[in-house]
């Protein structure tokens, strides 16, 4: 994957298009541009395989939105991203299939997981650390965000497309858990700091 975004650079750079600087710069956004379409092809063909295509499409939406602006937990290197991100799918469809989404049972974990990220977010990544004027930028976003996704999840409950909303609440439990398994990375990486 690497070589490849290092030969477009190359190809860029010899015709002019990108400056000799900027050449990591665009390798690097190459490589995550390969990455999200990758994951987005993977995601679509588990949703094939699940016979879940649209409520893979939708979990999505409403997912990666909201990760993006709130973080959470990144593994250490693509190939353990990528297995944890199907990982991460697979239960995410299961889970909509389980027949206990009751509207109690939705209302509880539609609140858990708001609280979570209202509290928790952004988690910034340990190599990619945050400062305070992004910290406060991304929290907002998060929020926003959140509530627009809550919004949806209420407004879809009450026209009676269940399916549709939990879709949505699932992309919020599953981002909650990504926060709480961020922080305590990020918890584990300085106790060992201190220790080493």
């Amino acid at each position: 994957m690497t070589v490849l975004a290092e030969r477009v650079a190359a190809i860029l750079q010899e015709n002019g298009f990108i400056r000799e600087e900027d050449k990591e710069l665009y390798i690097y956004g190459l490589q995550q541009g390969k990455s999200m379409i990758l994951n987005i092809l993977t995601t679509i063909a588990i949703g094939i395989i699940f016979g879940q295509v649209w409520a893979c499409i939708l979990f999505m939406c409403a997912y990666f939105p909201l990760r993006s602006c709130a973080g959470g937990y990144h593994a250490r290197t693509p190939l353990r991203c990528y297995l944890f991100s199907i990982m991460m799918v697979i239960a995410a469809l299961s889970f909509m299939r389980l027949p206990v989404w009751n509207n109690v049972i939705s209302f509880i974990l539609v609140i858990v997981s708001s609280m979570v990220i209202m509290f928790l977010a952004p988690v910034e990544d340990s190599n990619k650390p945050l400062d305070e004027k992004e910290t406060i930028v991304f929290k907002k976003r998060s929020r926003v965000i959140l509530c627009v996704l809550v919004g949806m999840i209420l407004i879809f409950r009450v026209m009676g497309l269940l399916e549709i909303s939990i879709c949505i609440m699932i992309a919020l439990i599953m981002l909650s858990i990504m926060l709480v398994l961020g922080k305590l990375k990020n918890l584990s990486n300085k106790i060992w700091k201190t220790q080493n």
